[in-house]
């Protein structure tokens, strides 16, 4: 914390503690919670990497009471897989079909107005664990009668690839959600294939 403070001495950081068990709505909400009516909001995790010109769109994008930005995200393969003999790109910012793919059914990225996430109610905070909290929320302006939503393709921010651990306690949508990103998070097809065959070709079965 005090290395970003450090780094952007003009920032306001604020640091929470919540107490239980992980829920993504919960902390969001709680975080919302800090900043009035009027304040725009984007709501991430710490995964994405984002540059300026993205935070110009999240601005342009969105109108308090009006309309709601849920920027579809490039979501980067598994760099082991798409690059075994290559050179790794310097910039998270590489946009190709072998390094990763575009998102169109994520939803966790959102720009908004503090008032705006209370005029739909909210995230629905009973909600445990990883996923779907961001669909509800994400159906929940798709049925609002006043405010829209602007989806479009943004360059300016990347899910950098981890590797995912789904938890078996989660619910069995949640389950079936978490096992299909992991899976579809690996690599490209031609990625896949290639290392397929460089397995076989040294004998691995």
């Amino acid at each position: 914390m005090k290395e970003y403070q450090d780094k952007y001495p003009e920032a306001d950081l604020i640091w929470l503690e919540i107490a239980g068990d992980f829920s993504r709505g919960i902390a969001l909400s709680t975080a919302a919670d800090k900043f009035d009516q009027t304040a725009l909001l984007f709501l991430c995790d710490i995964d994405l990497m984002f540059n300026s010109e993205f935070i110009d769109r999240c601005r342009m994008n969105t109108a308090l009471g009006k309309r709601v930005y849920f920027p579809i995200v490039f979501s980067q393969f598994d760099p082991e897989l798409t690059y075994t003999n290559k050179t790794k790109p310097d910039s998270y910012f590489t946009i190709n079909t072998d390094a990763g793919s575009w998102t169109s059914f994520g939803y966790g990225p959102a720009c908004l107005y503090h008032h705006d996430l209370d005029a739909v109610g909210g995230f629905d905070t009973t909600i445990k664990g990883w996923g779907w909290e961001d669909v509800d929320l994400f159906d929940k302006y798709v049925k609002h009668e006043e405010i829209e939503v602007f989806r479009a393709a943004d360059l300016g921010v990347i899910h950098v690839y981890h590797r995912k651990t789904c938890d078996p306690n989660l619910s069995v949508h949640q389950q079936t959600m978490c096992e299909g990103s992991k899976v579809a998070g690996l690599a490209s097809q031609k990625s896949l294939v290639k290392a397929m065959l460089s397995l076989t070709s040294t004998g691995h079965k």
